[in-house]
């Protein structure tokens, strides 16, 4: 007779009852039971296993949507937010980041409305801040981490504002997702113009969501990219924002890495754009072939005002382009090569295209191994020039060598732990040290105290006293300070004059001084 087999997996519950009413079964009672007890746990974790495989795909795809079908389901609920947007919502719903502020949350406008809408779809809290912002003509919200949920429900409020025309929204984890949620806004809203997007991880993808939507409305005045990760060859993004664009003005792609390969497609762009007012590419390791391509480019561009080509290496060759750019250029006002690995040489050949070039106004060549020799040269230009355009010249920190027994010093003052090295923690208590004193030595003065009471006071007394001495000693001092004076565009004799009545002013304190404690120490002797 055949067994009978029952699919013990699929039942629901156990019956001992039909175990009993089948007396012909070859199977015994405790097999059966034994097997399933076997089925029910397998059931049990295949369950488990199935329901962590919902979940995974759930959280799989809660996160960044690439597919053309969540594109448009994210573009139908901005349509579904703006028309429903007008429904009563309650401020009794959400939880504010600041409590009282939802007390005095009575009337809403529609676009506070649609950000609450927002923020409920979104399930985030609804900032307060941001809530008083959306009836200004400014969203400025830099640094408060909203991420990319944030960002949709911000963005689904402002589709139809038409009050902001700046949005700030400055390393706020936004990402790629937030940079298309952003992009949405430009589908109907043309009213922004300022639109502020550094230090947002946004990428290559990101970005191209961006300067997707701006190239195809052209409504955006100011633009930052700061900070976003942009490679070499990511260039050839931002290539069409400078080529295609008529309204924007400002440029901001500072902390990139564009190097030298997208320096040259940077530049490339610049040739065909007369528009742009103001770009800033520093912090971007351009070099060689791409310092020398941007300068090249400004040679023929006839419409930027302002450049910041800050903390790259323009150097040699860079310094020899720049040059000859600044000969042709008539148009730009403001140059920064503030660390670009410029010494004497290099600047001798940025002089040749300085001498030719009466429209520029600020140069700014801070923190450059700039020799005092090299300064000397820039200054000479100016004061032999009289239709230099210049009127701010930045040396910050040029390089005044120092001997070894002085940097000896120096380095002794400032080791605390004596270890032969100066660590950063050694460097920021001495910056707050000689803050503290300068902060006596300013009181002092302001209260018309003795200077000598002060550390800097006295440091600044004996420094008075030395330049005294060598002028009245040293003719070749003197010469070389006449020198320099003349080139600053000061008054030499007025100069002197003055530093002679310092040092007479600071002989006659010593002479009472010293009167005085003579009269001290008699009283004390009687």
């Amino acid at each position: 007779m055949s067994s009978l087999r029952f699919p013990i997996a699929s039942m629901c519950q156990f019956d001992i009852w039909r175990l009993i009413k089948r007396p012909h079964t070859t199977v015994d009672p405790y097999t059966l039971v034994a097997k399933y007890r076997l089925a029910r746990g397998h059931v049990k974790r295949t369950r488990i296993a199935e329901r962590r495989k919902v979940v995974s795909r759930r959280k799989k795809r809660e996160s960044e949507v690439k597919t053309e079908s969540d594109r448009a389901e994210t573009a139908l609920s901005f349509e579904t937010a703006l028309t429903d947007g007008d429904e009563h919502v309650s401020t009794e719903e959400y939880d504010f980041d600041v409590e009282d502020d939802a007390e005095h949350v009575s009337k809403l406008s529609h676009t506070q409305l649609l950000y609450l809408k927002g923020c409920k779809e979104m399930k985030v809290n609804p900032s307060s801040y941001t809530l008083k912002a959306l009836n200004t003509d400014r969203v400025s919200m830099p640094h408060h981490s909203i991420g990319p949920l944030g960002t949709k429900a911000l963005a689904l409020a402002l589709v139809g504002n038409s009050d902001v025309q700046t949005i700030n929204l400055t390393d706020n984890d936004i990402g790629v997702k937030g940079a298309e949620y952003i992009a949405e806004i430009f589908q109907e809203n043309n009213f922004v113009k300022e639109l502020m997007l550094g230090e947002n991880m946004l990428g290559a993808q990101g970005v191209q969501f961006i300067v997707d939507a701006i190239k195809k409305h052209d409504c955006i005045h100011k633009l930052d990219l700061s900070g976003n990760g942009l490679k070499e060859y990511d260039a050839e993004i931002i290539k069409p924002l400078i080529e295609d664009t008529t309204n924007l003005k400002h440029l901001l792609l500072a902390h990139n890495e564009f190097r030298e390969h997208g320096g040259e497609i940077i530049a490339d762009a610049l040739l065909w754009n007369d528009t742009m007012e103001s770009l800033d590419l520093s912090w971007n390791h351009l070099r060689l072939n791409g310092a020398v391509a941007i300068a090249e480019a400004l040679q023929e561009n006839s419409s930027l005002k302002k450049i910041n080509l800050a903390w790259n290496g323009f150097y040699m060759d860079g310094c020899k382009a720049l040059s000859r750019a600044l000969e042709d250029n008539s148009t730009l006002l403001e140059l920064d090569l503030t660390c670009n690995r410029i010494n004497k040489d290099c600047l001798e050949k940025l002089i040749y295209g300085l001498r030719r070039n009466t429209t520029l106004k600020v140069l700014r060549l801070g923190l450059n191994p700039i020799t005092p020799a090299g300064a000397n040269i820039i200054l000479s230009l100016l004061k032999e020039k009289k239709d230099s355009g210049i009127t701010e010249l930045d040396l910050t920190l040029v390089n005044i060598p120092l001997s070894d027994d002085s940097i000896d010093v120096l380095i002794n003052k400032l080791d605390v732990d004596g270890d032969g090295e100066i660590d950063f923690g050694e460097l920021i208590a001495a910056q707050m040290e000689h803050r503290r004193k300068m902060s006596f030595f300013y009181a002092a003065k302001e209260d018309e105290e003795s200077l000598e009471d002060t550390e800097i006071g006295r440091v600044r007394l004996k420094l008075q006293r030395l330049m005294a001495k060598k002028l009245a000693d040293n003719p070749e001092f003197k010469r070389q300070s006449r020198m320099l004076l003349e080139q600053m565009g000061l008054d030499v004799a007025v100069e002197f004059e003055k530093q002679k009545r310092d040092f007479d002013e600071i002989q006659t304190h010593l002479q009472e001084k010293a009167k005085k404690e003579m009269i001290e120490e008699a009283d004390g002797s009687n």
